[in-house]
């Protein structure tokens, strides 16, 4: 079975890169599981729900499709053990969990093809589980006397006692060898393994579609993004309803410079903008990450967004318990951006929402612009942005 597994994922890299299917990006689905769940913690002797802090020790099935269209069924299997789950505290709000990754054909006590130790799980179920640097090595792999080298690591969010859901969404998950291809936007599914060791069948490669219809997400409406812990304010967030005229759809991929202006305020912030950009025939999307100027590159995200984007360029970002530095200090806020995409260089948009601390400033009446920085821009940390910068649309 692995060997036909590595021979489609040979095929999987001789076509140079991943692509978006349907009518939707891959992530959608995942996105829409985590708004619709319900987190609040289930009766321990009848679970149910999902995005929920439970003890995962067993093992389970994980089944990532590392396909897209053009590609067919491009399915990595991969078993995953959990071990040692432990709470970090008497409030039972984090854990941690260690464990170890095989091919399913293994026994169970073979060699690891990669571990983990204490990662922690977060009290909405979610763990990021790294399988690290993979090689398969010339004599195992389907390409002869040539070696593939991997990493990803699997944005996991526990859905019950038997079953997980994520996708990868970070730009360092990637085939290195023999052809570099990025993993952004793969997605999997996970189903325990039975009592007696039977191996999962009909698994799923994404989060599912429907899960029930709870009516609360962590003292929250459904629809708003409470997939982060400590979020401002508890209505639906929605950005501005502004018509955006002149956009389209462009090739926006690169590195940006963006800034956020407050109406009436002394209020501005300002960020680099790493943005992906896809297109198919019926659809388009972006996914991005906004970081801090003045911080070093390898630091994390201040957020993270996988959005779709209409004909006319336009598209929606709504992020939750973004924490940042302005001109006010460090403030953190509730945030919904509507943004139109002008050409390949420049995209600007409105926003709403609300700073939560350290005062309560409404959002009302922001905009928000930003311009592709040039290749010979200096890299971060950057105090300045470029001349040309700009905080809306024109």
């Amino acid at each position: 079975m692995r060997r036909r597994l590595l021979r489609t994922l040979a095929l999987f890299v001789s076509f140079g890169a991943l692509s978006a299917c349907g009518s939707e990006t891959p992530q959608d689905t995942y996105w829409d599981f985590i708004d619709r769940a319900d987190r609040s913690p289930p009766p321990v002797e009848e679970p149910e729900g999902a995005g929920v802090l439970l003890d995962p020790t067993g093992r389970y099935l994980f089944n990532i499709d590392l396909g897209g269209t053009g590609l067919g069924d491009v399915l990595l299997p991969l078993t995953v053990t959990f071990e040692d789950f432990a709470y970090t505290d008497a409030t039972e709000t984090e854990a941690t969990v260690s464990g170890a990754f095989r091919f399913p054909e293994d026994a169970p006590d073979a060699a690891p093809l990669a571990s983990f130790e204490d990662v922690t799980i977060d009290r909405f179920g979610r763990m990021a589980l790294d399988v690290g640097f993979v090689r398969l090595e010339p004599e195992r792999s389907p390409i002869e006397d040539t070696a593939v080298e991997t990493q990803f690591v699997l944005q996991t969010t526990i859905i019950d006692l038997t079953s997980m859901c994520g996708l990868v969404n970070d730009d360092e998950s990637n085939v290195s060898q023999p052809i570099p291809i990025p993993l952004r936007g793969v997605t999997f599914g996970a189903l325990r393994y039975g009592d007696q060791g039977q191996q999962p069948v009909d698994v799923p490669t994404r989060c599912p579609a429907e899960i029930g219809t709870p009516t609360t997400d962590a003292g929250m409406d459904v629809g708003s993004d409470a997939g982060m812990p400590d979020a401002g304010g508890g209505d639906t967030l929605e950005p501005p309803d502004v018509e955006l005229e002149g956009g389209q759809r462009a090739n926006i991929t690169g590195t940006y410079w963006m800034s956020v202006g407050v109406a009436g305020g002394a209020l501005a912030l300002d960020f680099l903008a790493d943005v992906q950009y896809y297109e198919g025939d019926a659809f388009a999307s972006i996914d991005g990450t906004l970081r801090l100027p003045d911080r070093e590159r390898g630091e994390a995200a201040v957020a993270t967004f996988s959005e779709p984007v209409d004909e006319n360029g336009e598209f929606t970002v709504i992020v939750r318990n973004l924490r940042a530095q302005s001109s006010l200090g460090e403030v953190a806020a509730d945030v919904a951006l509507r943004g139109i995409i002008l050409d390949e260089d420049t995209w600007c948009g409105v926003a709403g929402g609300e700073v939560f601390d350290p005062i309560p400033v409404f959002l009302d009446g922001t905009t928000f612009g930003a311009v592709r920085l040039p290749d010979d821009f200096p890299a971060p940390p950057i105090e300045t942005g470029p001349e040309n910068a700009i905080n809306a649309c024109p």
